[in-house]
């Protein structure tokens, strides 16, 4: 699972396949979720292998997205997180667009924080 955060008014959703959802449920912020039901039926509702992608005010504005960056957009391999497209395409958008940053959940666990192409924060 990726959740992107566009910040200012950049369109991360330009830069994805045609076949992301948008957000079609009432507007709430990613805070507004207070109780452990409403949170577990918004997490239920962005998971999936594609991205959730949020204003820069936490408003939900698309899910199921999947990154489509510039195939000519090499990363350093130096400053590979991991290999896996999830991460290599949300480290890639985070390069080209300067204004997103994208946290990426591993399906084994780690949490890896892209801004500006590089993992800015990791946890295992």
């Amino acid at each position: 699972m990726a959740l992107a955060i566009q910040l200012k008014n950049e369109e991360i959703t330009r830069r994805c396949d045609s076949n992301f959802k948008e957000w079609d449920k009432p507007k709430k912020k990613i805070l507004d979720h207070k109780n452990e039901e409403d949170r577990k039926v918004y997490l239920d509702s962005i998971a999936g292998d594609g991205a959730a992608i949020l204003d820069g005010d936490g408003q939900t504005l698309a899910v199921n997205a999947i990154f489509q960056p510039y195939a000519l957009n090499k990363i350093d391999v130096e400053k590979l997180v991991k290999r896996g497209t999830r991460h290599i395409n949300s480290q890639k958008i985070t390069m080209e667009t300067e204004q997103a940053i994208i946290f990426v959940v591993s399906t084994d666990g780690p949490i890896t924080v892209f801004h500006k192409g590089e993992a800015v924060f990791r946890v295992l």
